[in-house]
């Protein structure tokens, strides 16, 4: 049972993200809940296999008796410790199915990417509307989708854009920031972030993989600014800061990604102009920013809006009751200080547990730490972190604050030795 749950978890939460966002259902059953259920049963084998094997059973019981008060109570307190309960449960699988064995998730998460990149290439030539059946962020546009229609197959109009100039283009938001197997743009960014960077820490020399490509490409077929600001960040602050091999490795993956970036202008010219257009950059950062300025209570920064939103062009919209991203969400909310104060005081305890993960086992701490911090990145522009399978990912880097599983496992209780 523990193989097979540790082969099919991360998979089937990725299957559910698109599932559970179009609503998607069997005899009125939904898809999502079943997916969301099944995983949670196939990750308390993986974590029975842990020294921590009570804490699964101990935990879902827990989010059960939270489930039930959120809908008894319809308490949002409820509802937080009921995400938490199962959060934990899937950090804990993710500690132990990846934190000995990174290459692992690393494995997963290319061969999930090679799947998506020919889907992203057909949304993107606008090859056929059933490309675009389970894309959601249509909705930004309630002519185009109503939420109600989430799930629905509706028809949605593409457009040429192979060879394709700005000037003759008709720029549909699904063709220039294609969303894969996922049902949004900026969720599949976040994985091929994580992806990226994982292919880096893990690279054992400065030799150009398949792997390197595939990641490269999702980077540069997304078209999203955050995945491209970390991936260049990353190259670049190795290049300077990193070992011999490290620096070359950068080298080649940046002159890899400028490549792509030619190819992609190359083939899809008006697209590649819209997508990295001044007023969608603008539009980008000044709703993060702006977000996380009122957040803090640096309101004055809504003087930018104003001044920019001709550039950003009308479409633009900016809700100042939303939250863009989880930090700007902990800064709203009313226990703020205290959500803060454990952070920080997190963040000091997992880096005394990164050295002395380091002096216990003598492994290379890099790719824990690099994935957590871009983790964290990424929640300054998706607030993803209620997402099972960012959960799962996020046991890899959290693996140094499980001490009991530093060391190679031991046969489980009962079984055999071969």
């Amino acid at each position: 049972m523990y193989k097979v749950s540790r082969n099919i978890l991360l998979p089937l939460l990725l299957l559910n993200i698109t599932m559970s966002a179009n609503n998607w259902s069997v005899f009125g059953v939904s898809i999502g809940q079943i997916l969301l259920w099944s995983t949670l049963l196939l990750a308390l084998p993986i974590v029975w296999k842990t020294p921590y094997r009570y804490s699964g059973p101990v935990l879902f019981v827990l989010f059960l008796i939270f489930g039930m008060g959120q809908i008894v109570l319809h308490s949002t307190l409820f509802q937080a410790l009921k995400v938490s309960s199962a959060a934990l449960i899937f950090i804990m699988a993710g500690a132990k199915i990846y934190g000995n064995e990174p290459e692992f998730l690393h494995k997963q998460l290319i061969v999930f990417l090679g799947l998506s990149i020919p889907i992203m290439l057909l949304q993107m030539s606008g090859a056929s509307s059933f490309f675009m059946y389970w894309n959601t962020e249509y909705a930004h546009d309630l002519a185009i989708l109503d939420p109600s229609e989430y799930g629905k197959f509706v028809k949605i109009p593409v457009y040429p854009t192979l060879f394709v100039g700005s000037d003759e283009l008709y720029y549909q938001l699904g063709q220039g920031r294609p969303c894969g197997l996922l049902y949004s743009n900026n969720v599949l960014s976040v994985f091929v972030a994580i992806t990226a960077t994982i292919n880096f820490g893990l690279s054992p020399n400065s030799k150009i993989r398949s792997s390197h490509a595939v990641a490269i490409a999702a980077v540069t077929l997304t078209m999203s600014l955050m995945s491209l600001a970390i991936a260049v960040l990353l190259y670049v602050g190795f290049l300077f800061f990193g070992k011999a091999f490290r620096k070359r490795l950068a080298v080649k993956l940046l002159l890899l990604l400028t490549c792509f970036l030619g190819m992609y202008y190359f083939f899809f010219p008006g697209l590649f102009v819209g997508c990295l257009s001044q007023g969608k950059l603008l539009g980008s950062l000044v709703t993060r920013g702006l977000d996380l300025a009122n957040s803090i209570g640096l309101s004055a920064f809504s003087n930018l809006l104003s001044a920019q939103k001709a550039t950003m062009g009308e479409t633009f919209v900016f809700d100042e009751d939303a939250s863009y991203s989880l930090f700007s969400q902990i800064f709203k909310s009313e226990v703020a200080i205290p959500l803060v104060t454990a952070l920080v005081i997190s963040i000091f305890i997992y880096f005394r547990k990164i050295r002395s993960f380091r002096r216990t086992t003598h492994k290379q701490t890099l790719v824990y730490i690099i994935l957590l911090v871009v983790c964290g990145v990424t929640q300054l522009a998706v607030n993803f972190i209620a997402a099972p399978s960012y959960q799962l990912i996020l046991g890899l880097a959290f693996f140094p604050l499980f001490k009991k599983l530093w060391m190679r496992d031991e046969p489980a209780i009962g079984e055999d030795l071969v």
